[in-house]
């Protein structure tokens, strides 16, 4: 798979290199600058939160919260 900027995803993943979470095409800014604030900056980041507490912490919409989780996983895959 490849990214906005046509590297391909996967790979980088695997080496170990974090990957943005601009790279999320249903990432709005406001949405982005909620979730920098409490210091969720990579797809590994987001992941390794519960949606409820992504929610709850970045005062983010939960089911925005989960649409971000589900394209965040099939950006993984």
């Amino acid at each position: 798979m490849t990214s906005k900027s046509g590297r391909i995803v996967n790979r980088h993943f695997r080496i170990g290199k974090e990957i943005d979470i601009t790279l999320l095409k249903n990432l709005d800014r406001d949405t982005e600058v909620k979730l920098g604030d409490i210091g969720i900056v990579t797809l590994k980041q987001l992941l390794g939160k519960s949606p409820e507490e992504l929610a709850s912490n970045a005062k983010i919409k939960k089911d925005k919260v989960f649409d971000l989780v589900k394209s965040a996983k099939k950006l993984l895959a």
